[in-house]
């Protein structure tokens, strides 16, 4: 299995690259590198710029640069995973898919529903998220596939 050092060098290494894939190891590593290193400058951020500066909802001005510099290995890394189990990157949209046909039920349907419109709508977007989920924890593909061999550390 890769190690922690080396998924986050390699996220980084292909900072801009979508082709290719992501072992599962590799994607997790990332995130928790990413959730780590938010944590890390939010706290530095509280307490450099103090509570009047820091918002729990977009953090300070460091966890803003952290996460602006993080968002494109982390989206290219989420696509290459997608890649890792067969699935094109475009299936990384299927959370905003289901949030999308959730909405259109609650409002086309939300008169016939009517209180139960938003556990319905609700229920739409978390059956969306859960499918991701369900992808981005799949083992990973042990053969070669339409987007290239799997990754030849161990399988993961």
């Amino acid at each position: 299995m890769i190690s922690f050092r080396t998924a986050v060098a390699t996220c980084f290494r292909k900072y801009f690259r979508m082709s290719g894939r992501a072992s599962r190891a590799e994607y997790w590593w990332f995130a928790l590198f990413y959730v780590l290193l938010l944590i890390g400058t939010s706290v530095v951020d509280f307490f450099v710029f103090g509570p009047q500066t820091f918002s729990s909802e977009t953090g300070g001005p460091i966890s803003a640069v952290a996460s602006v510099l993080l968002w494109i290995p982390s989206f290219t890394v989420l696509i290459r995973r997608m890649h890792d189990i067969d699935l094109a990157g475009y299936f990384i949209l299927a959370p905003i898919a289901f949030a999308a046909v959730g909405i259109a039920v609650g409002a086309l349907m939300g008169s016939l529903l009517g209180a139960a419109t938003g556990v319905v709508v609700g229920a739409i977007i978390v059956a969306g998220v859960l499918l991701q989920f369900y992808w981005l924890v799949r083992p990973s593909d042990a053969q070669d596939n339409r987007f290239g061999p799997p990754y030849q550390g161990a399988a993961s």
